[in-house]
């Protein structure tokens, strides 16, 4: 078609003006558009398609990789547009960079849903699902635009889920959203500086001219929490948080200051208070001499006459306190009726309690209240039965047991054997202790990641088990198959590896006897070369992809196979009959 074109390749076409299709399948049209190699296709003017399964579309631009599109315009024909990149598309118009790329993705036969990656700028290997790249001497923007901006339009970004982004507003300026943190690297976060000003810490705040410099910590709800059970409770070593006050946690959550609105401000440590070369002042009408004392149920504080409340008396200077009517050794706060903060000293000791008996040993609950119990550690031999009992062992026929159960002799068990363990163990009997299992003997080593062999006796499910590490590398089940390898595998025997034999008798289900009949019609010659030049491999046999995913069936294979060869005898006595029909004619007139 047209004027000064050239298809020299098999199915090839080429129009316009001094177009070409070089290549096999291949199609060249417009103004000098040369499709070069095997179903390349170049439409356009000054296009080259030089690589299979290729695509050059527009004005001067070329494409030299495979499976590739390159669509636009270059400068001029000395400067093109030129994609190199497999299995990838290049758009750019007036310039030799693209300015939009899309990259092959890295999926694979069974893996078929993953995508590609898109890059905008002059790049041609993007580094995310979408890499933006600006021009030299030119910012990098992203700029959306909404159809009319005013008090009702809003800008925004998704990052992740529809709970994380940015928005803008005409009203409202910038909003950062997030469904659960916001997390800053490494860097200091500064709010109120100057443009040119770095913040001096983690977190610095400068108020502006005339502005006080302030942080308000708001709580959902200020109240005291009573209708609905809130609280706060500054303890030591324990800052109790809740819904119905405003806190700043210092360090940890164990320091710190908190506020609610029936308490006022509460000061919370896991250790000390230190005031560094300054004092601590508490109320207004203290005198001297007198101490602060809990005036109600609350922990309410309020400075004391200490002579006029009688409630701390140290003696001499023996550290011995008396408060409320109890007696503290050491501690000025005895939390029973005689603590002791020390070692304890005695030459006697008597603890009442109704119903001892010799032998008996002291214990403690856990608040630490001590009583006596019966000795349970202690030996205890049965009547002619010769077991005992140490530490939470039990021996039958051995007094020193060094396990929970120790029988020196043998076991006779008339039922099952049952196992709790909750790890991985190297021995584990187990005589239907679940309705899981079964009966089941499992050897294995210390770990999960060891060898092991399982016997399960579960029926149609029983199955003998030989595992590496956490893969099972045979089995034998009540189905009658052996499993090597993977055992969801279908067949009867499957090998994941190597097998050498001797001998190795297959059955096919089909044999090609029938290729010698005489009303069987092999493909011609010819219809068999333009099969093999499209397809690259035999009629009725596998492609290599085929044999890679799914193997072959070595009966079938073979029968193919000798189908092929009884039909290259059927070529060989053709081509014998022309052979001899030739000589015939040459005698023929050579006799002349």
């Amino acid at each position: 078609m047209g004027q000064n074109n050239n298809a020299d390749g098999v199915s090839s076409i080429a129009g316009g003006f001094g177009s070409k299709a070089i290549g096999d399948y291949s199609i060249g049209l417009g103004y000098r558009a040369i499709a070069n190699v095997q179903s390349s296709f170049a439409i356009g003017v000054d296009v080259f398609a030089g690589a299979s399964n290729s695509f050059a579309i527009g004005n001067y631009v070329e494409v030299n990789a495979s499976k590739s599109f390159v669509i636009g315009r270059g400068y001029d024909n000395t400067h093109r547009l030129i994609n190199e990149t497999p299995s990838s598309m290049m758009i750019g118009f007036m310039s030799t960079a693209p300015t939009l790329f899309i990259s092959s993705s890295d999926g694979t036969l069974t893996n078929l849903n993953r995508t590609g990656k898109v890059g905008i700028g002059n790049i041609t290997a993007p580094e995310a699902k979408l890499h933006i790249k600006a021009d030299e001497d030119e910012n990098a923007k992203i700029f959306l635009q909404s159809y009319v901006w005013d008090n009702k339009s809003i800008a925004s970004i998704f990052i992740g889920t529809l709970g994380h982004g940015v928005s803008a507003s005409a009203v409202d300026g910038l909003t950062f959203n997030s469904e659960k943190n916001y997390l800053f690297g490494a860097g200091d976060v500064g709010f109120g500086l100057d443009l040119e000003e770095l913040p001096a810490a983690r977190l610095h705040i400068k108020a502006a001219t005339a502005e006080v410099a302030s942080v308000f910590i708001e709580p959902a709800v200020w109240d005291d929490g009573t209708t609905t059970g809130g609280g706060l409770e500054g303890t030591k070593g324990a800052l109790t948080l809740s819904t119905y006050g405003a806190y700043l946690l210092l360090g940890n959550q164990l320091h710190g200051i908190g506020a609610k609105k029936n308490a006022g401000l509460i000061f919370n440590t896991e250790s000390y208070y230190v005031f560094n070369d300054g004092y601590l002042k508490i109320g207004k009408d203290a005198r001297i001499g007198s101490v602060l004392a809990c005036t109600d149920g609350v922990g309410t504080a309020t400075w004391v006459d200490a002579t006029v409340i009688g409630r701390w008396l140290p003696s001499g200077v023996s550290d011995i306190y008396y408060n409320q009517g109890k007696v503290g050794v050491g501690t000025d706060l005895p939390e029973e009726m005689l603590h002791v903060a020390g070692t304890i000293l005695t030459e006697g000791f008597k603890m009442p309690q109704h119903g001892i008996e010799q032998g008996y040993v002291l214990t403690c609950d856990i608040n630490g209240k001590g009583y006596w119990v019966p000795n349970q550690n202690q030996w205890k031999e049965g009547i002619g039965d010769d077991i005992y009992r140490e530490f939470g062992y039990v021996g039958i026929g051995i007094n020193v047991p060094t396990e929970r159960l120790h029988v020196s002799g043998n076991i006779q068990v008339d039922n099952d054997i049952k196992g709790h363990r909750t790890s991985y163990q190297p021995l584990k009997i187990l005589a239907n202790s679940s309705d899981i299992d079964g009966a089941a003997i499992t050897l294995a080593g210390i770990s999960d990641n060891t060898g092991s062999i399982k016997l399960y006796a579960r029926g149609t499910a029983g199955r003998i088990e030989f595992h590496n590490q956490n893969r099972q590398i045979m089995s034998i089940r009540a189905d009658d198959n052996v499993y090597l390898g993977d055992p969801n595998n279908p067949s009867d025997l499957f090998v994941n590896g190597e097998i050498n034999a001797d001998l190795i008798k297959v059955t096919a289900p089909t044999w090609y006897d029938n290729v010698f009949a005489p009303n069987y019609q092999p493909i011609s010659l010819y219809e068999l070369e333009l099969y093999i030049k499209t397809n690259s491999h035999l009629p009725d046999i596998p492609t290599e992809q085929q044999v890679k995913d799914n193997g072959v069936n070595v009966g079938e294979l073979n029968a193919l196979l000798l189908k092929k060869i009884e039909e290259l005898t059927l070529y060989v006595i053709d081509l014998k009959k022309e052979n001899d029909a030739i000589k015939s004619d040459l005698n023929k007139l050579k006799n002349k």
